[in-house]
């Protein structure tokens, strides 16, 4: 038997300027005498603080760029620019080795091997690859420098720079493996909104295990601590029973907000009742 709340206690998915509304009307009730109600009053509080940050992240979704614009990958980016100076670096560094040397000096033989084994096709198609395939091209080139490469790395006088690389080579895989904090997921969205709304049904289950009695006091409180949450319900059953889009609404002043204003959540019928 399922015993989760939802299906204890039937109430529409609130849009999160609705469950922030409803929350500070019902906290100030419970911060007066007439119907002080600690528990819940923390409860509240609680509930309107992951909403205000629900709050922000829909706003940040509205505006944030797709996950694959260059501004959702602007660290990854700025790594990219330096391992491709590096590169170019190890190529000029090994050319200008032999440009200076004697004929036949073995280095000039030793530089053109290193340069074609490194940039087969020139160091403008290593970097001008895509993100993740350049780092696996430089994962190659590390590897090659610490094994078959390793005595021209150092007689090419390119250590240094080598230990340049394997070090960005680190920063990038990091820059491309962390989630960019500009970017909002609506999975984030989703998830905070679950929470709000198990808030709301929280805040009514103690509002009821309360005042559970059928006394005129308990009777009462029960409707007056509920008829935040309920108005906000009303409404909503009334712009779906006249097919209307149910609308957001200010958080402060209870207005209707103009469509857009915010990332409308789906909102749907109650399992039951209503």
């Amino acid at each position: 038997m399922d015993s989760s709340l939802d299906t204890l206690i039937t109430l529409y998915s609130f849009s999160t300027g609705r469950r922030l509304f409803a929350f500070r009307q019902l906290l100030t009730l419970t911060q007066s005498p007439t119907y002080s109600f600690p528990a819940l009053e923390t409860h509240l509080t609680a509930a309107l603080a992951h909403d205000a940050q629900t709050r922000d992240l829909e706003r940040r979704y509205a505006i944030s760029p797709a996950p694959s614009s260059p501004s959702g990958v602007t660290e990854a980016k700025r790594v990219d620019i330096l391992v491709d100076r590096t590169l170019s670096s190890i190529r000029d560094t090994a050319v200008a080795q032999a440009t200076g040397a004697d004929e036949g000096d073995p280095i000039i033989a030793l530089s053109e091997n290193f340069v074609r084994t490194v940039f087969p096709q020139g160091v403008n198609d290593l970097t001008s690859l895509g993100f993740v395939d350049e780092l696996a091209a430089v994962d190659n080139i590390l590897t090659a420098f610490t094994t078959d490469l390793a005595p021209s790395v150092a007689e090419l006088g390119l250590t240094r720079l080598a230990k340049r690389l394997a070090k960005l080579a680190v920063e990038y895989r990091a820059a491309l493996d962390a989630p960019d904090p500009a970017i909002v997921r609506f999975g984030e969205i989703r998830a905070a909104r679950a929470q709000g709304q198990r808030h709301l049904l929280q805040a009514a289950a103690l509002i009821i295990g309360k005042h559970w009695s059928d006394t005129p006091d308990d009777v009462t409180a029960r409707a007056a601590l509920l008829a935040p949450i309920l108005k906000q319900n009303d409404a909503i059953r009334h712009s779906l029973r006249t097919h209307r889009p149910v609308e957001d609404i200010d958080p402060v002043t209870g207005e209707v907000l103009p469509a857009g204003t915010a990332v409308d959540p789906p909102v749907v019928e109650p399992k039951t009742g209503g």
